[in-house]
């Protein structure tokens, strides 16, 4: 029965090939050193690498939170640059003495109730729940 596995199997060959090379094959006697060396080596690099992606990533994010707060300096109107240039205007030139946050609060105010006197049509609508 092995004869017949034997010949329709088409890696025959090179099995016994391989089994007539048992006693030619041997390893060297450095093999084993060698490649724990070289697994060590590349282990190492491995770290140097992941070392060095964390550095870049913490430098960038110091450097994005280092530009984020440059930004906050002494200038009251650095943060409002998302506002209406009307609402900036009229909380720079407000009364003095009040704190510009204030003055802000106010000036908006007023911008949202001119923008509503213009917007708002000709004829009053009920207002819901009214």
């Amino acid at each position: 029965m092995t004869d017949l596995h034997e010949r329709f199997d088409p890696f025959a060959d090179v099995e016994a090939l391989v089994r007539s090379a048992q006693e030619y094959v041997q390893p060297s006697a450095d093999l084993r050193p060698r490649t724990l060396e070289a697994a060590r080596t590349e282990r190492c690099e491995r770290r140097v690498r992941e070392v060095i992606w964390q550095a870049a990533i913490v430098v960038l994010m110091v450097g994005l939170f280092g530009a984020s707060l440059r930004h906050w300096g002494d200038d009251p109107s650095a943060g409002t640059s998302h506002l209406p240039a009307a609402a900036v205007l009229t909380a720079e030139i407000a009364t003095p003495g009040i704190d510009a946050s204030w003055n802000m609060v106010d000036s908006f105010t007023q911008l949202r109730q001119r923008q509503a006197q213009v917007l708002r049509p000709s004829a009053k609508l009920p207002r819901p729940g009214a």
